[in-house]
């Protein structure tokens, strides 16, 4: 049999460790079980098993530990008072004498081991033979035999105040094929006052049938009635030492009863909290709002003090607190505000998360305080479990849950049933993320059906207008070559001739609107782009226009080539600087820089950038920002929020965004109201060399 398969129960193990809590001080319990591969949340957790490495590992690292080689057998003799073999002393107690609980040995046994099988054989009232049979390809150390023996011992002890004798004449470390033991033990004293009783009856019979031909009446009355006293006598006793026993185990089985309830009550809270969460669950469409809607459920059906979720923050860089039970709203507001830094390595939050595995800290308060967990805040905490939470396979946060004094101590199960919980919550937030990507999918889409419609409407409009701006332009230079220098109508005429070149230009934004994908691509040096337009007549203007506004520039020594058309990029840097520039106040700033960007996993903004290289425009201003039901509207065409006399025709932004789609680029945008807005750029770079720029 594998060495390493569970055969042992834990409350074995747990019996020990009360046994050298209470006679061995000096010895640490916790220094023990990691020697032996064991933690403490398993020993305290009835369902768990041990494996016949951990027995072997154990058993020599106590040895050292005691320098008793006997410790064995005082701790199998300790399990008469122990709290770790109480449900199984509280099932023994419901029978009324040893003879029976040990008969029992053959049902128990299975509960403690699965390493053996026992057979019991009555041998009389107060003896029994007991043999242990060990199952093919277990190897017991003899260590065990000695705990066992004490063990057997020990069942007695409930019952008579005494322990039983124990012959062991045959034994697996001997070379024998089973392990025998001949048990021998005290009778119990309502046995004794019975047997007296028995006795006495019998006795007095007969004693005052022979007196009755010998003695007179008076002596014989007198004689009978002696007997007669002594017979009632032992029968008050017994009959008294039976109550005592029965009410013993009634008070036994009502213990037991009480614990079975319990654990039923136990079990059906946690398959109601696992049905809460689940209808919790199914109607989620906010992440924040799921986190909240839940800890009143798990408040309702945890067994803890107190309990909080953590979410990561975008930057995975805090924890910050999302909400949670048993806190003061004083320390709730303390953890909104500060979070918990996930560069402190030693705290159990931030262990969890970085491990990806649970961690459970519980102890006395200086080895919590050793290990992070109670680090000097009001918070403290007698035991505390992190767990960490997953979406799609990433950590995006941890949740906690422990207790604030003594009240318990966490079990392996209660570990489990937490990563269980973990688990659900971390498919609810995978399904709240996945709606929301639904729903901003959908935005996307109907936003670029949007753009592809008024696309086209814009270029039908576009056309009917180049039918008609001709004549609107060059009429008006004919009229001018005829009139005087002097005329009074010259002034009118340059205006009509003005609005029609407005006109053209609006036109022509229209068609860049309308047309979709670059028919002549070249690689265009960005850099060069954005230097060619700080020389032109239009930003000209626009410094004209706003003497006092400051444009500063950081660009990238050797940004990547864009493959695409040099004027369409053009008119992206125009607007988007011009855009900038009517956003600001006069004294205001605006930020143009470049860089080149390698994004190894796609990047969530106001569009989602899938990995790639990419050549970056960035255009940030200190303006007064944009609302964000607004932000959505910005590129459609003919949407403004300027104020009446500001230059633009509304187009602006729609020709950035038909430009960018059209170099198969990208657009984020980042914007806080009264402190500014930044757009960035996204182009696909190349390594294709054309000429033309």
């Amino acid at each position: 049999m594998n060495e390493h398969l569970p055969i042992y129960n834990s409350r074995v193990i747990k019996n020990y460790v009360e046994y050298l809590r209470a006679y061995y001080p000096h010895v640490n319990p916790e220094r023990l079980l990691r020697s032996a591969g064991m933690s403490r949340q398993e020993v305290e957790d009835p369902a768990h098993w041990f494996s016949q490495n951990q027995i072997d590992r154990f058993h020599s690292v106590l040895s050292e530990e005691t320098h008793n080689p006997g410790v064995s057998r005082e701790a199998g003799r300790f399990a008469a008072f122990s709290k770790a073999s109480g449900p199984l002393k509280r099932y023994a107690m419901g029978f009324m004498s040893p003879l029976s609980a040990y008969r029992l040995l053959e049902k128990i046994t299975p509960h403690l081991t699965r390493g053996g099988t026992f057979k019991t054989v009555k041998l009389g009232s107060n003896k029994i033979e007991v043999y242990h049979i060990p199952k093919p390809g277990v190897v017991e150390n003899p260590n065990q035999c000695e705990n066992r023996m004490g063990q057997l011992e020990a069942i007695s002890k409930i019952f008579t105040d005494k322990f039983a004798k124990i012959a062991h004449p045959a034994c697996v470390h001997h070379g024998d094929e089973l392990c025998r033991y001949i048990i021998t033990w005290h009778e119990t004293p309502a046995h004794r006052w019975k047997t007296f009783r028995n006795l006495a009856l019998l006795g007095g019979a007969a004693a005052s049938l022979s007196l009755w031909w010998i003695l007179p009446l008076w002596p014989w009355l007198t004689a009978t009635s002696a007997f007669t006293g002594i017979c009632l006598f032992a029968a008050y006793r017994s009959e008294r030492e039976e109550k005592k026993q029965m009410a013993k185990s009634i008070a036994f089985q009502g213990d037991t009863t009480g614990v079975y309830l319990e654990e039923m009550q136990s079990r059906y809270n946690r398959a109601l909290l696992m049905q809460e969460l689940g209808q919790a669950s199914s109607s989620a469409s906010d992440a924040r709002r799921f986190v909240e809607d839940i800890i009143p459920v798990l408040e309702r059906g945890l067994d803890f003090e107190r309990g909080m979720i953590l979410l990561a923050d975008q930057g995975k860089g805090r924890l910050l607190y999302a909400a949670g039970f048993g806190l003061t709203e004083g320390q709730e507001n303390r953890l909104r505000e500060s979070g918990l830094s996930l560069d402190e390595p030693g705290h159990a939050f931030v262990r969890a998360f970085k491990q990806r595995e649970p961690v459970l800290e519980q102890g006395p308060e200086e080895e919590l305080k050793a290990n992070g967990v109670n680090d000097g805040s009001d918070i403290v905490w007698h035991a505390l479990l992190c767990v960490p939470l997953f979406r799609d396979g990433e950590c995006v946060g941890v949740f906690a849950a422990g207790n604030r004094s003594a009240v318990r101590t966490i079990a392996q199960s209660d570990v489990n049933f937490l990563v269980g919980i973990a688990s659900e919550i971390g498919l609810s937030l995978s399904k709240v993320s996945a709606f929301q990507k639904l729903q901003e999918s959908e935005a996307k889409l109907k936003r670029a059906q949007k753009m592809e419609a008024l696309g086209t409407l814009a270029g039908g409009v576009a056309h009917d207008l180049n039918n008609i701006l001709p004549s609107l332009i060059s009429y008006p230079d004919l009229i001018l070559m005829e009139l005087p220098a002097d005329s009074p109508l010259r002034k009118p005429i340059l205006g009509i001739k003005q609005s029609g070149e407005k006109a053209s230009a609006l036109a022509q934004d229209l068609l860049t609107l309308a047309r979709r994908g670059v028919s002549t691509a070249v690689s265009v040096d960005i850099n060069r782009t954005i230097s060619e337009y700080l020389d032109s007549p239009e930003f000209e203007r626009i410094k004209a226009e706003r003497p006092r506004l400051r444009v500063t520039t950081t660009l990238a020594e050797s940004p990547p080539k864009v493959l695409g058309s040099p004027i369409q990029l053009y008119k992206i840097v125009m607007n988007i600087v011009l855009n900038a520039a009517e956003a600001v106040p006069e004294d205001g700033r605006v930020l143009i820089s470049t860089q080149e960007r390698l994004l190894e996993k796609s990047l969530r903004g106001f569009e989602d950038v899938p990995a790639g290289r990419y050549a970056v425009i960035r255009v940030a201003d200190s303006g007064i920002g944009i609302a964000p039901e607004d932000l959505e509207k910005i590129f459609e065409p003919f949407f403004t929020k300027k104020k009446m006399g500001r230059s633009g025709s509304g187009l602006g932004m729609a020709v950035v965004w038909g430009a960018v789609k059209d170099h198969n680029g990208y657009i984020d945008v980042r914007s806080t109201v009264g402190k500014g807005t930044t757009f960035t750029i996204f182009l696909p770079a190349t390594e294709e060399e054309k000429p033309g720029s």
